[in-house]
């Protein structure tokens, strides 16, 4: 059942959000209010018509356990100096709350956010949460979700990845379209996100060459084809030989098996292929080995981007070709990448 048909909001709660978002964009000091849902009728509406100014204040009026909405604008000083005044939606869950309640303040957080028109969802479980919210919101503010402290990964580290439905706010959900099978898309929403973030990370452009390193893995190969037939990049393959038909049936025009060459003819030949002889754009390391991060500096171009996705076992290595004159004199950028929480477009799942 559509969570707008099945919660409700009356005209007097809609304006007042309106009023309160409003009202509260340029305060100086924090500013909060907190909703309920009415278990009989489903109505969402404030908790009472106080207006809360101090964290403390919250976290005191929040119950044990039974879930709350907040609506709060939070004066931040940014790392530049400007004054924000972030609209957030804190969805306070606390731990041992019934599933009854649980799930029904879960399927109310999408309509509540869009109709109070607020920029971010934070979870909170308990009064420290609360108090602390000025940490949680550096990433939102800064739009780098990604390195959140307080994100919850399904799977990694919280509970539920195998049951066969989950709630998760529309901002990080991708559309699967109707004739994509779900076992054909799940690849996709994990190796295909983080090389699809990867390559947006590239500095490249429609015709530059990026080299993929481990180009035949199940990461390698979702990324040879965005960056070949979505992205209109020219592709050098790296792998072993046992992969060349995957990895040319991908998408990339050339390959090369690396146990076919000692590092400094690999690194003659890549150049040779990419630009005449200067270089690669980018190069895309996505296996987990030290020897191909260290061999990849030696496949740009000056001002081309490193990008680094695979993470090797072990005792960490530094990258042994990353030293300062080298990367000063070429003007080498080098960027990393784990992960990603934010959606793929759908039209790239085809």
């Amino acid at each position: 059942m559509a969570d707008n048909r099945l919660y409700t909001f009356s005209p007097e709660t809609r304006e007042e959000l309106r009023k309160f978002r409003l009202g509260t964009s340029r305060a100086k000091d924090p500013q909060a209010r907190i909703y309920i849902i009415d278990v009989k009728t489903k109505e969402i509406r404030a908790d009472s018509n106080d207006t809360y100014s101090k964290l403390e204040d919250i976290a005191d009026e929040l119950p044990d356990s039974s879930p709350r909405f907040v609506l709060l604008s939070y004066p931040y000083t940014l790392a530049s100096g400007r004054l924000s005044v972030p609209y957030v939606l804190l969805y306070y869950l606390p731990e041992n709350c019934n599933p009854s309640s649980r799930m029904m303040y879960a399927g109310a957080v999408e309509l509540f956010r869009n109709t109070a028109e607020v920029q971010r969802v934070i979870e909170v479980e308990n009064e420290g949460d609360v108090l602390d919210i000025e940490k949680k919101l550096n990433a939102c503010l800064e739009g780098d979700d990604n390195t959140c402290a307080y994100q919850k990964i399904s799977g990694y580290y919280t509970p539920g990845t195998f049951q066969q439905y989950v709630v998760t706010s529309a901002k990080y959900a991708t559309p699967i379209p109707d004739e994509v099978q779900s076992a054909e898309a799940a690849p996709i929403l994990c190796a295909g996100l983080t090389v699809y973030s990867a390559l947006l990370k590239s500095n490249t452009s429609p015709g530059n060459w990026i080299v993929i390193s481990g180009a035949g893995g199940g990461l390698g190969h979702l990324a040879v084809q965005y960056a070949s037939r979505v992205m209109g990049l020219r592709v050098i393959a790296i792998d072993h030989g046992s992969k060349k038909d995957l990895a040319e049936s991908c998408g990339a025009e050339i390959f090369f098996d690396f146990t076919k060459y000692a590092d400094a003819e690999l690194a003659a030949a890549v150049k040779q292929g990419a630009n005449n002889g200067r270089g690669a754009h980018a190069v895309l390391v996505v296996n987990a080995a030290n020897k191909a991060y260290e061999s990849a500096l030696l496949f740009l171009k000056p001002m081309g981007t490193l990008v680094c996705v695979g993470m090797p076992e072990g005792q960490p290595i530094p990258i042994q070709s990353a030293y300062p004159a080298r990367i000063t004199n070429q003007q080498f950028r080098i960027v990393g990448q784990y992960g990603s929480i934010l959606p793929i477009p759908s039209e790239w799942i085809h």
